[in-house]
Parts: C-alpha cells; sequence; structure tokens
C-alpha cells in the first residue's frame, strides 16, 4: 500500500505529464550518455538544481532561462500560480537590482535536497535559507520547497515551484 507521501507524488507526476504535453513527450530515448537514463538522472537532476541555485544566486539571467521549461509555473506561499513569463520578467529586475547594489544577497543556502524520480520526471524537495539586504534592512528567510523537474529533448528543465515558510531549523 502506499504512503501519503507516494500517492501525492504520483498525483503530481501526472500533474506534471499534463502540464508537458504528456509523459511520452517528456522522456527521450534511452541510451547510454542520455542524461535522462535511469542510472545518470539522479546526478544530472541535482547537478540542475545546483546550476539553478548558483545562477539565481549570481543573478544569471540567461543561465535560469535556459534552466525553465517553456511552461514553467512558480507558486510562492500564499500567492496565486505566476507564469513563465511573469516569473522572469520578476527575477530579470531583481539580477538588475544585484548588479546595480540596490539588493545584496547575503546568504544563499540549500539544505537538505531530495530527489524522487519517476520515467522522466524528477520531483526535489529541499530547503533554502537566505539572506538579504536592500535599502539598509536585513531580511532573513527560510523556505521548504517542491520543485518539479522533467527531462526535455535530453536536459532536465524546472517545470514547478512551489514553497511556504520553513518552520523548522532543520
Amino acid at each position: 500500500m502506499r504512503t501519503s507521501t507516494q500517492r501525492s507524488l504520483a498525483a503530481m507526476y501526472w500533474v506534471m505529464c499534463s502540464l508537458a504535453g504528456g509523459c511520452h513527450a517528456a522522456i527521450p530515448a534511452q541510451g547510454s550518455g542520455d542524461s535522462c537514463s535511469a542510472d545518470e538522472a539522479k546526478s544530472n537532476v541535482l547537478r540542475a538544481v545546483h546550476q539553478f541555485s548558483d545562477a539565481f544566486r549570481a543573478g544569471d539571467v540567461k543561465k535560469i532561462d535556459s534552466l525553465l521549461h517553456e511552461r514553467y509555473v512558480h507558486t510562492n506561499n500564499g500567492n496565486k500560480p505566476t507564469s513563465r513569463a511573469a516569473w522572469m520578467s520578476w527575477f530579470t529586475a531583481r539580477s538588475r537590482s544585484m548588479k546595480s547594489g540596490e539588493l545584496t544577497l547575503l546568504k544563499y543556502e540549500l539544505a537538505s535536497v531530495d530527489v524522487e524520480l519517476f520515467s522522466g520526471v524528477a520531483v526535489v524537495t529541499g530547503r533554502v535559507d537566505t539572506t538579504t539586504q536592500a535599502s539598509g534592512a536585513t531580511e532573513p528567510s527560510s523556505i521548504r520547497f517542491t520543485n518539479v523537474w522533467i527531462c526535455n529533448a535530453g536536459q532536465w528543465k524546472r517545470i514547478a515551484f512551489h514553497d511556504s515558510p520553513a518552520s523548522d531549523a532543520q
């Protein structure tokens, strides 16, 4: 019998398949050297997650853009889902603020990252601890996140994100 977590992950998998146009569309032919193949998928997903985090930390708009699926959906705690275009607009403005010195990212750390794999889809959970400084005010933040990655044409791309405030110290 499946646990409630396994049922939730399975439901999320099918939702993401629907967003991607069907799971068959997200799964390329398997083969040696294929970043989606089962033996390499987890390490390739983790690599993509860390590339995304490094690009977010650096304000690298081009890299972030390359790691998002065209149908990306972003949801922050308590807010309506945001389209890819709207989120990229926000991130571009944030990047400009970082480059101008208006916003300083003092801390950005990933922790407790876990990957669950399903045919061509990865559900990634974890925690991000950040501290930013703007207009002289320092703001710490800790969130728990779930993001979904799909293997699209041999490359892992983030298709969905959701977060909520972390209520624990781990």
